[in-house]
């Protein structure tokens, strides 16, 4: 660790540097036996793809607020480093119809459909699997799908335009 190390995206980026082939996040889950580890490289590379996908394909800007409807999973910390990495407002179980984007997992989905923004949907399966079945929901974002076509290096939050409407009255 470095002790400039202001952000939890700055710690990623010592661990990176020193060594990125060390193990750093390791997920069990009870109920179905899975178990994921998650080297340095792996995790920087999950956090720089969903952070790319964030002011990509959702054109989510520093200020946005990102609820994150997900269980305590690997996936969860991925978007509150890549959330956190590019400048957007991550609120875990916060109110999808306040929200700029919401991302949920598979047992709330219905939740997800109060967000007027952005939805994106997370299987939660073993390395971001995909769903077995597609969410039938209106326009949802599957993260497995966009994220494995993002670039794996971050970028900078940049000032384009928006390219989603935002609802009257909402900041």
């Amino acid at each position: 660790m470095n002790v400039n190390d202001r952000t939890p995206a700055d710690l990623l980026r010592s661990a990176l540097a020193s060594d990125p082939g060390r193990p750093l996040v390791t997920f069990y889950d009870d109920a179905t036996g899975e178990r994921v580890e998650l080297s340095v490289a792996t995790f920087a590379n999950w956090v720089a793809k969903t952070a790319n996908l964030l002011q990509g394909d959702l054109a989510a800007e520093p200020g946005d607020r990102a609820v994150l409807l997900l269980p305590a999973h690997w996936q969860t910390a991925v978007w509150l480093l890549a959330c956190s990495s590019v400048g957007v407002l991550a609120d875990v179980g916060g109110d999808p119809a306040a929200a700029d984007l919401v991302v949920s997992g598979p047992d709330t989905l219905d939740a997800a459909r109060a967000c007027a923004g952005e939805r994106v949907a997370l299987a939660l399966r073993p390395l971001g699997g995909r769903f077995p079945q597609p969410p039938v929901a209106s326009p949802i974002t599957r993260w497995r799908c966009r994220a494995r076509a993002t670039g794996s290096r971050p970028t900078l939050p940049s000032t384009r335009t928006r390219r989603r409407s935002r609802s009257a009255g909402r900041s």
